[in-house]
């Protein structure tokens, strides 16, 4: 039933079919050893026919199985959708040694394509990866069977220019799990995660001449915020490993259970700061982007709406990016942009498309110009800014109906309504009054002495109150930390229906509010006293685990930097409502 309702609702939706070049593509692991399955696959972003594949005579093979896959994705308020087929063969090597797999071709509309050549290296079984069946006297496991490395794309680059960091495990012996891991701050980045699963998935690598089984723990997007050197901290895990030990008995595993802490080297990058000849409109953007400004009608009456759309896309720092300059004629009255982000965080950088769009007003008719809007950015690949430029903008703006333009709005007034005064000279009273003699003393009088009772009465009730409110409040910790859950289910069950209603900027505030508000509640600690900091070293004196200090973390960088460049992704709303309300479960286990 679920599924027929989300069918119903895609058709009701405006798709389009994503156009893009056709590819095919080719993939394998690198490394496999004797007897190991595994699998190739070649996929296809378009609909073809008459499918060839390479020759596989050196593989013992089975299949193909094919596969068709959909994805959707919003772009300006349309969702497009993409399609792949894929083709897969199971196979197994016949013997040890170095073989290259040739292209598969496929046809696509009358034209064929071909993927490229793939190599594949057959090992030994038990070639330094880890086989089960073999015996070893000690349980030591050395530095050179378990380690972690934090592998970096570049570790020169300018500022603002992304890296990738990714987070491996390379292992000898079997890997049965993970006690606990802290992964690095990355201070002084901008960071942005791109891959970080709940099962580690491992395959087959050489390093420095040996083969591991590798496992990706995270691989993240980083951009460097200032010039200099800054330092990657090391990664420190503690993981449980099962090293193949002697049997003694019928009864003995073969296996005993290795705990193993390593730490990772800390990362060294080099940071160049960029050029001092900034133009004037360069406003921080890093990386390599396109621009383009547009408006939906040159022909307009007086107070009718223009939508002026500018779009930024390309492959760099794009969430940072600012809205260009716009100089618009005086007699046009202009709003806050709509912002829409159409990225994507990939290996290969922050890539896709920020659009602003904002209405604008003419409140006279002429003829008038809006200049040409100019877009500044450092290109990483020359090392040089770069200015792009639209075209200008003619618009004529005819008379509307009911328009009177002798009516001139001052410049000290923007939208507020003036009210106007009833008449030109208002008197200073004209009530009837009573005069009271002078020498009249309140001191001593009646009416003094009633006051003065009626003023020692309400000291001394106030008095008694506040002792019952202390009393009260010193039973508020205890009564703050049972409701925190939920006062914070509540404010999730808001941030919901924000979610169901699109309303990015109210959901990501209410997602802070039920995280600080439970953390401040469980912690006894006012939400104006805590940060990002207190809350981490607060939660690992409570015995929470490094790794959902940094969920927790990185949940509330994420929704506070959403509050400043609202996203249109629906998706990603998805996933921090999900994270959220996961997070908030697990502490409650934790902080009783």
């Amino acid at each position: 039933m679920k599924n027929f309702i989300y069918l119903l609702f895609l058709t009701m939706l405006p798709i389009t079919v994503w156009s893009q070049d056709v590819s095919l593509t080719a993939s394998a692991p690198k490394i496999v050893s004797m007897n190991e399955q595994f699998r190739l696959t070649f996929s296809v972003n378009s609909q073809g026919r008459n499918f060839s594949p390479p020759n596989l005579s050196n593989f013992r093979a089975q299949g193909p199985t094919t596969q068709t896959s959909h994805s959707s994705v919003f772009v300006n308020g349309q969702m497009k959708q993409e399609v792949s087929y894929s083709f897969t063969y199971y196979l197994r090597a016949k013997k040890v040694g170095k073989y290259t797999i040739k292209p598969a071709s496929i046809e696509v509309n009358g034209k064929k394509y071909t993927s490229k050549s793939i190599k594949i290296e057959v090992i030994k079984s038990g070639s330094g990866a880890s086989n089960t069946n073999t015996q070893q006297s000690s349980y030591d496991v050395t530095s050179k069977d378990f380690f972690v490395r934090v592998n970096l794309s570049k570790t020169q680059v300018y500022q603002n220019q992304h890296i990738i960091a990714t987070i491996k495990v390379y292992t000898k012996v079997g890997l049965a799990g993970f006690n606990d891991m802290k992964f690095p701050t990355f201070d002084g980045f901008w960071s942005q995660d791109i891959y970080n699963p709940d099962q580690i998935s491992l395959t087959t690598e050489k390093y420095n001449g040996e083969v591991y089984k590798v496992g990706v723990l995270k691989q993240t997007l980083l951009f460097p915020q200032h010039a200099g050197e800054l330092t990657i901290e090391p990664l420190v895990l503690d993981a449980v490993l099962r090293k193949p030990v002697p049997r003694y008995s019928f009864f003995d595993s073969g296996f005993r259970n290795v705990n193993k802490k390593v730490r990772s080297n800390a990362r060294k990058v080099i940071v160049k700061g960029l050029p001092s000849n900034q133009p004037a409109e360069f406003n921080g953007g890093v990386g390599d982007f396109k621009f383009e400004a547009s408006i939906d009608k040159n022909k307009v009456r007086t107070n009718e709406t223009i939508n002026l759309k500018i779009t930024i896309s390309g492959n760099g720092n794009l969430k940072l990016v600012k809205l260009p300059k716009v100089k618009l004629p005086s007699d046009f009255e202009q709003y806050d942009p709509q912002i829409q982000n159409n990225i994507k965080n990939t290996t290969q950088g922050s890539v896709g498309s920020k659009v602003f769009e904002y209405p604008i007003i003419p409140r006279h008719s002429g003829e008038f110009v809006i200049p040409s809007i100019k877009f500044a950015y450092f290109d990483t690949k020359s090392g040089t800014y770069k200015t792009l430029n639209s075209k200008e903008f003619k618009i004529l703006v005819e008379k509307g109906e009911n328009d009177n333009e002798t009516n001139v709005v001052s410049s000290g007034f923007n939208k507020e309504a003036v009210e106007f005064i009833e008449s030109d000279i208002r008197f200073i009273k004209s009530a009837q009054f009573s005069l009271q003699p002078k020498d009249n003393l309140f001191f001593g009088s009646m009416g003094y002495k009633l006051l003065f009772s009626l003023s020692a009465s309400l000291f001394i009730a106030i008095l008694i109150i506040r002792r019952k409110t202390i009393q009260r409040n010193a039973n508020m910790v205890l009564v703050r930390n049972r409701r925190a859950n939920k006062i914070s289910k509540k404010r999730l069950r808001e941030a919901h229906k924000h979610l169901k209603n699109n309303k990015a900027g109210e959901f990501y505030t209410e997602i802070l509010q039920a995280l600080w508000g439970y953390l401040g509640d469980k912690l006894s600690i006012p939400v104006s006293e805590l940060s990002k900091e207190s809350a981490s070293e607060n939660l690992k004196k409570n015995n929470v685990n490094e790794v959902l200090v940094a969920k927790f973390t990185d949940v509330i960088n994420t929704c506070e930097f959403a509050q400043y460049a609202p996203s249109a992704a629906g998706v990603e709303m998805n996933t921090i409502f999900a994270k959220a309300t996961d997070i908030i479960n697990k502490l409650e286990t934790k902080l009783r």
